[in-house]
C-alpha cells in the first residue's frame, strides 16, 4: 500500500527566478489536494525507486504453498526443503505531467485568487493522470465481472467469493487489513445505496453513504458490504468502445498491482512556476507565465487472482 505523499520539506520546485520562488503554501497546497484527490494509486503495491538505481521498478510474489501429507520419521532429517515458487515483475516508471499559462493580468488582477486555481487544477490533473494509467493497467485483468445496468450487493458478493476461492487476501488498507476494497464510479456507488426496498442506505445506516468517500483508515467496519469496503471515485475509466459506456470498476485483495512510488527522491512529483514577469524566449516581454506539474510513474497488474473488473453500464441518469 502507498504510504503519503512527499511533504513540502522534501517536495522539488523549479523557478527561473529565486525573488519569485512558489511561496510556502503553493508546495504544500499541490501536496495536498494530490494526495486528496487520488483513489486508485494508494491502493498499489509499492516498488521504491531511490536515486541514481535505473529506472525499473522489481516485485516480488511467491506462491501460495501446499499441504505437505507425508509423514516424517522422527529422527530422521528431512530430505527435502519445500521451495517457494516465485514471480518478478517488473516494469519501468515513465514522466508525466503538463503545464498552463498563466498572464500577467490573470496573476495579479483577478478576484476569484487565479493561481490557487491553477495550483489546485495542476494537482487535480496531476491525481487524475496517475490514477487513470492505474485503471488502464487493471483494466488489463482477465476476470471480469458484468452487473449489467447497476450495481447492486450481489454483484459485490460474487466478486468477493471469486476472490475468496482464488485464496486473495483482504487488503491491508480496509479497516482491521479484514475486506476486500471495491473502487466504483459515482453512478455505480450511488446505484448501490438506492438498491433494494429497504434500500441499503436505509438498511445499513446513514453513515454508509458518507463512508463512500472517507479515507480507508477512517471507516467503520461496519459499512461493508460482503465483506466488501465500497469507496467512489470520479476518476474510474469509461469504456465508450460499448454501448451503453461502461464504467470499469474493480475489487481489489492485496498485492493485486504494482505501483512506483511517488515518495522516493527520483520520483518525487514536482510543481514548477515560472510566474509573469520573468523574460523567456516563448514571451520576451514576460507578459504571461506557467504552472506545471511532473511526476514520474508505472501501474502494473501482479496478480490477475487478486483482481475482479465489475462493469457496470454509464448511463448517465443513476
Amino acid at each position: 500500500m502507498a504510504g503519503p505523499l512527499v511533504g513540502s520539506t522534501n517536495m522539488q520546485t523549479l523557478a527561473t527566478n529565486a525573488t519569485m520562488t512558489p511561496t510556502e503554501w503553493d508546495v504544500p497546497r499541490f501536496i495536498d489536494v494530490l494526495r486528496e484527490s487520488l483513489k486508485a494509486v494508494p491502493l498499489g503495491q509499492n516498488a521504491g525507486m531511490p536515486g541514481h538505481q535505473g529506472s525499473l521498478a522489481r516485485w516480488h510474489l511467491f506462491a501460495n504453498t501446499t499441504a505437505q501429507t507425508t509423514a516424517r520419521t522422527e529422527g530422521v532429517d528431512p530430505t527435502n526443503s519445500v521451495d517457494l515458487d516465485e514471480s518478478v515483475i517488473t516494469d519501468s516508471f515513465q514522466i508525466f505531467g503538463a503545464f498552463f499559462e498563466l498572464t500577467e493580468e490573470m496573476d495579479i488582477a483577478t478576484i476569484s485568487g487565479t493561481r490557487q486555481q491553477f495550483i489546485d487544477g495542476a494537482a487535480h490533473q496531476a491525481a487524475l493522470t496517475l490514477d487513470t494509467l492505474t485503471h488502464t493497467a487493471l483494466s488489463a485483468a482477465a476476470n471480469t465481472n458484468n452487473a449489467g445496468s447497476g450495481l447492486k450487493a450481489e454483484d459485490l458478493r460474487k466478486a468477493a467469493l471469486n476472490l475468496a476461492a482464488a485464496n486473495a487476501k483482504p487488503h491491508p488498507a480496509t479497516p482491521g487489513g479484514a475486506f476486500y476494497c471495491g473502487l466504483f464510479s459515482a453512478e455505480a456507488a450511488y446505484d448501490l445505496i438506492g438498491e433494494g426496498a429497504p434500500t441499503w442506505y436505509q438498511a445499513k445506516a446513514a453513515a454508509f453513504e458518507d463512508n463512500l468517500t472517507s479515507p480507508l483508515k477512517d471507516t467503520p467496519a461496519s459499512s461493508a458490504v460482503h465483506n466488501v469496503i465500497v469507496k467512489m471515485s470520479t476518476n474510474v475509466a469509461r469504456n465508450t468502445a460499448t454501448s451503453p459506456d461502461d464504467d470499469e470498476n474493480f475489487v481489489l485483495a492485496d498485492s493485486a498491482f504494482g505501483i512506483t512510488s511517488l515518495e522516493t527522491n527520483v520520483l518525487q512529483p514536482k510543481l514548477m512556476i515560472v510566474p509573469s514577469g520573468v523574460a523567456s524566449l516563448a514571451s520576451p516581454l514576460g507578459m504571461r507565465g506557467t504552472i506545471g506539474w511532473k511526476a514520474r510513474f508505472a501501474a502494473i497488474i501482479l496478480d490477475d487472482n487478486r483482481v475482479r473488473e465489475v462493469l457496470t453500464d454509464a448511463t448517465g441518469v443513476g
